[in-house]
């Protein structure tokens, strides 16, 4: 999955990179006509090409989360784009053009620019966000699939234990706190929904009076961590909670 999502997110820095060019060709068209200048379709294509080659098409390092490499495409591409825009509408300190135009001019070129800077930022902020919550959608509709398909705990226990001996420790750790939603489910403590947010089983566990309702807040607020806020979760961490797990269920071996 997030394999597929770096995928989206290069075509997403195409689409964008497009987009900066088109407007970077029509501010230089517009000062250059303006001006009376010699501008440069050339130029502007040139640091299309320079976008393409940059490290930010590169193939990312294994490993990064997707909101690592967007915070990274942010921050590179905002440097990018502000030494661009400043050196095309011209305003460094060693450009000719500026004495040839009025404070007034520069005051509104440099508030364009701003503009367009900060609109840029504001889109790609509003479509990290748009993932972030995505993912954790997609995530939640998967365990409810899991919860409302699987009724036996003990072959969702195995399952993580099996993925324990592979060392995935995070899906381990997943398949552990489903295991343990199945049995309460089975005491007739909760009842498994697919509508159901994890929070409104705490609010079950806690109005059925169930004795270890902290020791499972606990675990719920581990097992968000680490699904949703891609916490690691190392064998040492797994373990201790796996021997929680177990005592949990022997409890509610003698309630049912």
């Amino acid at each position: 999955m997030l394999q597929k999502a770096s995928n989206n997110n290069t075509k997403y820095k195409v689409i964008i990179t497009s987009l900066l060019a088109a407007v970077i060709t029509f501010f230089a068209g517009s000062i250059s006509n303006a001006m009376g200048a010699d501008t440069s379709e050339n130029r502007v294509r040139k640091n299309i090409d320079d976008i393409l080659a940059s490290r930010d098409f590169a193939k990312k390092p294994e490993g990064k989360s997707l909101l690592e490499v967007l915070a990274e495409f942010i921050r590179d591409t905002y440097e990018w784009f502000a030494e661009k825009l400043n050196n095309i509408l011209g305003f460094s300190d060693s450009s000719h053009q500026i004495k040839s135009m009025s404070p007034q001019t520069l005051l509104v070129l440099k508030i364009i620019g701003i503009l367009i800077i900060i609109g840029f930022i504001v889109f790609l902020l509003w479509f990290v966000l748009r993932n972030i919550k995505l993912s954790k959608r997609i995530k939640h509709e998967e365990d409810a699939i899991l919860l409302t398909t699987l009724s036996n705990y003990e072959e969702v226990e195995r399952t993580a234990l099996d993925y324990c001996s592979k060392g995935d420790y995070n899906q381990g750790l997943r398949f552990l706190f489903l295991a343990l939603l199945i049995r309460l489910n089975q005491v007739n403590i909760i009842k498994i929904e697919k509508s159901k947010t994890n929070r409104q089983y705490l609010m079950e566990i806690r109005a059925n009076g169930y004795g270890n309702y902290n020791i499972i807040s606990e675990f719920t607020r581990e097992f968000n961590e680490c699904r949703y806020g891609r916490q690691s979760v190392s064998r040492e961490r797994f373990e201790i909670w796996l021997e929680k797990y177990r005592l949990l269920i022997s409890d509610l071996s003698k309630t049912a």
